[in-house]
């Protein structure tokens, strides 16, 4: 914080808003998100402990494991999962999601995932704050998840397909959508018209049967 003072910035002076414990000050002459990047790239795996918080969906896919029956066997069921003895070892015979994302990893999860040495989560250098000299601004929330925001540009993508398609934008992109459309249209009103034809025939073949009907006294039949 003196360090900080002894500058004499205001601009730099806005950084000691975010200094609290266990801060660790990096100096780069790489800008603050591509650092911020390179942190988040570099992170290590790491066993989950009862009372984390999951980062995401835990699934345990089937297969082999290197347990031997007896306790493992109810610790595993314990957390839903489907096992069988198989060649002297458990083996998960189902899929299964043991913990949701944003859920508190209870100790009997937990102590499964480190037995079948799943790393959840992740250790490393967390971005809390930066101070770009080339813009002499104090920069926040520079945390960057790469699989966060592909996920959030492939949803906005999606959608911004699905508007312009509804408001008729053609581009490369939604003329096929248009073509799609336009043939399962076609397809609609052809079946439309034909039944519409065969009922307009049906109808004037009755009409001319019921003329044409006569008794077999020669008399016009009573038509129905």
């Amino acid at each position: 914080m003196r360090a900080i003072d002894s500058i004499g910035k205001a601009s730099v002076d806005k950084i000691k808003d975010n200094i609290g414990a266990d801060i660790a000050l990096f100096f780069s002459d790489l800008d603050p998100f591509t650092l911020s990047g390179l942190l988040a790239d570099n992170k290590s795996s790491a066993k989950a402990r009862a009372g984390d918080i999951a980062p995401e969906d835990i699934n345990v896919e089937p297969g082999p494991t290197n347990l031997v029956p007896g306790p493992a066997i109810s610790e595993l069921s314990g957390v839903g999962l489907k096992v069988a003895v198989e060649g002297g070892k458990l083996a998960i015979k189902l899929p299964h999601i043991i913990v949701r994302a944003g859920e508190i990893i209870k100790e009997n999860v937990a102590s499964v995932m480190a037995k079948l040495d799943i790393k959840p989560m992740k250790v490393g250098f967390e971005p809390i704050a930066a101070y770009d000299k080339e813009d002499d601004k104090v920069y926040v929330g520079i945390k960057i998840d790469k699989k966060k925001t592909y996920e959030d540009l492939r949803e906005m993508i999606r959608k911004a397909l699905g508007f312009a398609v509804s408001r008729g934008y053609v581009t490369k992109e939604t003329v096929s959508q248009f073509i799609a459309k336009a043939g399962r249209e076609e397809i609609m009103l052809a079946k439309i018209i034909n039944e519409k034809l065969i009922k307009q025939t049906e109808e004037k073949v009755t009409s001319q049967e019921t003329v044409n009907v006569v008794d077999t006294a020669g008399q016009p039949a009573a038509s129905s």
